[in-house]
């Protein structure tokens, strides 16, 4: 049933409203005297942390850092951020793209002082992280520069760590991969190395790296081609002229990353010195004196 106030009750209604009045110390408006919420900051990683996994994309859910002093895989030498146009994108860069490529070798530079040298001197692996599509999507652009240390280059299996790897690779660090021993294979067409200490009898020296233009990835025969550039590099770090008679004085191994990493940025070749008589000490800069004709 359907109530109808009477005229009375009405009246009572005005009566007690209009005796209601404004508090003390207020101006009667409700949201003017509101602080505004701060503004959403979006997160970030850390450089100087040291994670227990590794990989390019770590979730959130999962993403933890840990003092370099505890048991870890990755350390995070730096995170920097894209801008411009590489952060206009919608989706995270692909591997393989132009910012993904400029990531890498920003971190390249950035992991290089703090090593002592390139990564590539030693038996470690560069991994370039960046946000999940949701984190992109929510605004975020920065990228990690995460190294991570391995067994060798032909054996990848990541090497657990409780230490941090700043300053491995600078002279004498422990890090480095100086010296080798090297033995042809029966097929005289490719060789084993081992790792030795300088001051073992050794017959290999790395002597450096040859970075290739920007190109895209070679074939085994353009790659071996592009190999003789380390007649350069040998011939700058054993004191030598760069002639004909270099390849009668010393001789050369040289390995690549192979196309998945040359897409990524890594264009280098990794070039070492190959001796007839073996040394028990490093022989950079030793001279013509030291490497004959033969």
């Amino acid at each position: 049933m359907r109530r109808v106030l009477g005229a009375g009750a009405v009246g009572l209604t005005v009566a007690l409203l209009a005796g209601c009045g404004v508090p003390q110390g207020t101006d009667g408006k409700l949201v003017d005297d509101w602080a505004a919420p701060p503004a959403a900051v979006m997160w970030s990683p850390k450089a100087g942390d040291c994670l227990i996994t590794s990989g390019d994309t770590i979730p959130l859910a999962v993403y933890r850092p840990v003092p370099c002093t505890k048991d870890h895989l990755a350390e995070t030498v730096s995170v920097s951020a894209f801008t411009g146009a590489m952060a206009q994108r919608d989706t995270v860069p692909a591997e393989g793209s132009p910012e993904r490529r400029a990531a890498y070798v920003d971190c390249v530079t950035k992991t290089t002082e703090f090593l002592g040298d390139d990564y590539r001197a030693g038996a470690l692996d560069l991994r370039v992280g960046l946000p999940s599509g949701a984190a992109w999507s929510g605004g975020a652009r920065w990228y990690r520069c995460d190294l991570v240390e391995i067994k060798d280059d032909e054996n990848a299996t990541e090497v657990r760590r409780t230490s941090s790897l700043k300053g491995g690779l600078a002279a004498g660090g422990p890090l480095r991969r100086d010296c080798f021993t090297i033995t042809e294979k029966a097929d005289k067409k490719h060789v084993d190395t081992a790792l030795v200490a300088c001051t073992a009898s050794h017959n290999g020296e790395y002597a450096g790296l040859y970075l290739a233009p920007d190109v895209p990835a070679p074939d085994d025969a353009a790659a071996e081609k592009m190999s003789d550039n380390c007649d350069t590099v040998v011939a700058k770090y054993a004191g030598l002229p760069n002639d004909r008679n270099l390849s009668f004085r010393v001789g050369l191994v040289w390995y690549w990353w192979g196309e998945k990493e040359w897409n990524r940025g890594n264009r280098a070749f990794h070039c070492t010195m190959w001796m007839e008589k073996p040394a028990s000490k490093l022989m950079k800069g030793a001279g013509p004196s030291a490497f004959p004709v033969t």
